[in-house]
């Protein structure tokens, strides 16, 4: 499922990631955050592999070209002398306790770290228990980017909710 917005602005990068998520069941064996983010992660790491074999991945889970840096999953490139040349995404992901009362604070906090981050695109995925819980949690991140100084013209942020037991819900902004 997918907003008008994301419809409308997704590029073909941004599309690619969208339909790669439609399979996450084929990656989980039990259904855990644990799990989730390491089916993620499997995902993104093909990606990021389809669009380039040179583009490496940092993340906590394997396949990966380095351990997790700075975000949960990085992808970038190097220059021929080994230094870092380009960051192309960037992504948090928050899952669900159960038990948190204001479970947006802990969403917003990871969130916020792609703020000041600069990558071509910067990508959140969190949980929600409806559509419409999903909706008003992509309005408020929406206002954050749009309320902070640290904004660019150009800026893209990809929103993926899993919309519990059902599918994910994609959503874009572009500054």
């Amino acid at each position: 499922m997918k907003t008008d917005c994301f419809t409308v602005l997704a590029d073909k990068l941004e599309l690619s990631i969208y339909q790669s998520f439609a399979d996450v069941w084929e990656h989980i064996d039990v259904d855990t955050p644990s799990n989730w983010t390491r089916a993620l992660n499997d995902i993104l790491y093909n990606v990021a592999k389809s669009q380039s074999e040179s583009l490496l991945v940092a993340c906590k889970s394997d396949p990966h070209d380095n351990p997790e840096w700075l975000y949960d999953h990085v992808w970038y490139s190097n220059t021929e002398s080994g230094s870092l040349k380009n960051v192309s995404l960037i992504v948090e992901c928050e899952w669900k306790n159960w038990r948190d009362e204001d479970y947006f604070q802990k969403v917003k906090y990871d969130f916020e770290k792609l703020l000041v981050g600069r990558s071509k695109l910067r990508f959140m995925i969190f949980e929600a228990n409806t559509d419409s819980e999903a909706l008003k949690i992509f309005q408020q991140l929406h206002d954050i980017v749009v309320s902070s100084d640290l904004s660019h013209s150009g800026d893209r942020y990809l929103f993926a909710c899993w919309i519990r037991s059902k599918e994910f819900y994609f959503d874009l902004l572009s500054v």
